[in-house]
């Protein structure tokens, strides 16, 4: 097993803004790659995280509150398949490509993905990476005012 932490000092990732997310999964899996490399073709990777790229829907919440234009590259929801493609093209993995957004328990989740994707016999490792990032500040901002709005 190789264990690998991503922190905010990870470097961007070209096509990926505004949020630490893409980065800090992006950093894990190429020290997790680089540690032991191996056979891409039967590699997968699994991401998994409840919240998303909240750093990408605190930022586009912000500017729908603040009332600016949102910019088309804050699309929260493609941000965990857009990633998990990158690193598939920039490290040649070509294995299955699974993104969860699990409710209970993400370890739980992501071993329980890994022991299927194992057991299926196509692939020979699984790379685990799970993140969750702070945030949603204008998300609440921007409930506070539709509820101040009903009053």
């Amino acid at each position: 097993m190789i264990a690998a932490i991503a922190d905010a000092s990870a470097p961007p990732v070209s096509g990926f803004v505004e949020s630490a997310f893409s980065p800090l999964v992006y950093d894990a899996v190429r020290q997790c790659l680089a540690e032991a490399p191996g056979d891409g073709a039967r590699t997968a990777l699994v991401l998994a995280s409840t919240m998303g790229d909240a750093g990408t829907l605190d930022l586009g919440s912000q500017r729908l509150v603040a009332g600016q234009v949102s910019n088309p590259l804050l699309f929260m929801q493609s941000t965990p398949n857009a990633i998990l493609g990158r690193l598939s093209v920039d490290f040649a993995v070509s294995g299955p490509l699974i993104a969860l957004s699990p409710v209970g328990d993400l370890a739980a989740d992501l071993l329980a993905t890994a022991d299927a994707l194992l057991a299926d016999g196509e692939v020979d490792r699984v790379v685990l990476v799970g993140v969750e990032l702070g945030g949603l500040r204008g998300l609440v901002e921007l409930a506070a005012r539709i509820r101040g709005a009903k009053s």
